[in-house]
């Protein structure tokens, strides 16, 4: 049996991941926003910057979900947010954070889900969901690492709050963001494995989980079958990027699988 190598809830890290997850048609996303710890605050900083400059006040979250939404525009007084203003508004963001520099990395899933009860291998069913595959994408769009100073050792990972209540390995419920927590051993020394164990945080409360939501959802938009040209394009000015499919492998397990 593996040794293992609890990794993502360290005090000591150097580096912070903060990650949030996105669904448009049949595809399904998650992102990471990735800085070393000592740009965090100028991160935080910026953002809120161009919040006040776009006259967006600081109760709204950067949602892309709820920003291009007519009616929640109209309710909290975003009306001058035009679909023109608010990709402005990305691609300043981008402008802003390619500067301390930051990193973004994703794994997307696009086409139909299983939808049969499986074994995964170790006895435990499958129950596949929007939110389990989630899960999934959040482990694979960090693995393999990848970073020229950093390691695993030294890497933070914060993840936003998702409440919802289901299942997805075994009999039991638990949050949707829960299910992220999971095994790798990718790049893990010879006879361990990787414990991925990352911080739950409201992303109400860290305006750089709202960036990781910008981030996915344009990824979303992008690597879709009705891709939109706008966000491919947003995508294209980040400066260190990093995003790969997910397939299952047609195996009788289906095991997940990735490719670049």
């Amino acid at each position: 049996m593996s040794n293992i190598i609890t990794i993502g809830n360290q005090p000591e890290s150097k580096i912070t991941a903060y990650g949030d997850d996105s669904k448009f048609n049949n595809t399904i996303a998650f992102a990471y926003v990735l800085f070393e710890n000592p740009k965090i605050e100028t991160a935080r900083h910026s953002l809120l910057c161009l919040k006040e400059k776009y006259r967006i006040p600081s109760k709204i979250p950067l949602h892309m979900r709820l920003l291009n939404n007519f009616f929640y525009r109209k309710k909290n007084d975003l009306q001058h947010l035009t679909a023109s203003l608010l990709d402005k508004l990305v691609s300043d963001i981008i402008d802003e954070m390619n500067k301390l520099p930051f990193m973004v990395k994703g794994s997307f899933f696009s086409g139909e889900m299983p939808k049969d009860l499986e074994d995964d291998g170790q006895g435990l069913s499958v129950e596949w969901s929007d939110k389990g595959i989630q899960s999934m994408l959040a482990k694979s769009a960090l693995t393999p690492l990848n970073l020229e100073k950093y390691q695993y050792k030294d890497l933070r990972i914060i993840i936003a709050e998702d409440k919802t209540v289901q299942k997805f390995l075994g009999k039991n419920k638990r949050q949707a963001a829960r299910w992220a927590r999971g095994f790798s051993s990718i790049e893990a020394p010879p006879g361990y494995v990787y414990e991925f164990d990352p911080i739950i945080q409201k992303s109400s409360e860290e305006i750089l989980l709202q960036l990781a939501d910008i981030m996915v959802y344009a990824i979303a938009h992008t690597f879709n079958e009705k891709a939109s040209n706008s966000y491919r394009e947003q995508l294209e000015k980040v400066r260190n990027i990093n995003v790969q499919s997910f397939m299952f492998s047609p195996s009788e397990n289906r095991r997940p699988t990735q490719r670049g």
